[in-house]
């Protein structure tokens, strides 16, 4: 990704796939000030779009990502457990949810992350206008219970795997 390397930074749009014809991709791309950031968009099928200067530069459908996010300063979603890997990577987290509460009652959200969360806007233009104040403070707790809980269990495998279950945990 050489082409991003311009001094920008670099904004991963990455929301949950939807059964729906939902899609605020186009509220994303007309909102983003391109003098100040590079924009990926990583659809849940695949494809990924690069956008500098307004103009998409580049398709690709085989992309990972994991792999965006590692390149990414911002990671901009909505209700995707691509949180955890951006919270385990040290990401800025900002969510978009101008449906919330339907997709709530639709699909059900990780609460603990969105209801009280300072990063989270339901108007893209609040999204941008506070894009340089990302509180990443708040997913200490989250990150304690889901991320450290995971990483603990995935520890105690290996043990079990490795023959050394009667390791204390």
């Amino acid at each position: 990704y050489d082409l991003l390397n311009n001094g920008k930074k670099i904004l991963m749009y990455a929301p949950t796939f939807r059964k729906s014809n939902r899609s605020y991709f186009d509220q994303i791309i007309k909102n983003v000030d391109y003098t100040k950031y590079n924009l990926i968009i990583k659809k849940h099928n695949g494809e990924e779009n690069i956008y500098m200067n307004g103009k998409l530069i580049y398709e690709n459908f085989d992309k990972y990502s994991i792999g965006l996010l590692t390149i990414a300063d911002i990671l901009i979603t909505d209700y995707s457990s691509i949180v955890f890997d951006a919270m385990i990577l040290n990401k800025k987290i900002v969510y978009y949810t101008p449906d919330y509460s339907l997709y709530e009652k639709e699909r059900g959200v990780y609460d603990e992350i969105f209801k009280n969360s300072k990063n989270n806007y339901d108007n893209v233009y609040d999204l941008f206008r506070n894009l340089d104040n990302v509180n990443m403070d708040e997913y200490d707790e989250v990150k304690k219970k889901h991320i450290n809980a995971s990483i603990n269990f995935i520890d105690f495998i290996k043990r079990i795997v490795g023959g050394k279950e009667n390791e204390k945990l």
